[in-house]
């Protein structure tokens, strides 16, 4: 049996503390989330949540080497950066949305729904809403399951 492979905890954790330390709020979500929560063995980068401004941030990404993506058709988030800290890479998420396939933006709530190893982990519930909307069956299951 293969081990479980997840980016480092290191970096994760001292991200978040920096987060809170500039108070902002912020929380594991994706597949960081659901190994968090004992449902999945693999994590290929760690998602975070943000409720802050991307100028908010300007404190924090002068530490490390990172990247703005663009929004797409699909994601209507206010921005989505992609940090690489101590070379692994993170994702921090403003305002997270998605755009249904009419065009309609739902936010996905930045709501804490407990710590894993002293990091805000995300609702569960809004994560089964993303992956509804982001067509991902396998990880809606996922969820289905747990939140019965």
């Amino acid at each position: 049996m293969a081990s479980p492979s997840i980016p480092s905890l290191e970096a994760l954790t001292t991200l978040s503390v920096k987060l809170s330390q500039l108070t902002i709020k912020h929380s594991l979500g994706g597949t960081g989330l659901l190994y968090a929560l004992g449902l999945l063995k693999d994590v290929h980068d760690w998602d975070i949540q943000v409720d802050a401004a991307f100028e908010d941030l300007k404190d924090l990404l002068t530490d490390y080497k990172w990247t703005r993506l663009d929004q797409t058709e699909r994601f209507a988030s206010k921005f989505l950066v992609q940090l690489n800290v101590d070379g692994t890479i993170i994702d921090l998420i403003g305002e997270f949305a998605i755009r249904d396939l009419k065009g309609a933006i739902h936010k996905i709530q930045n709501i804490v729904s407990g710590y894993w190893k002293g990091v805000p982990l995300g609702s569960p519930e809004q994560w089964h809403k993303a992956y509804q909307l982001m067509n991902r069956p396998d990880r809606v299951q996922i969820l289905d399951k747990f939140l019965k």
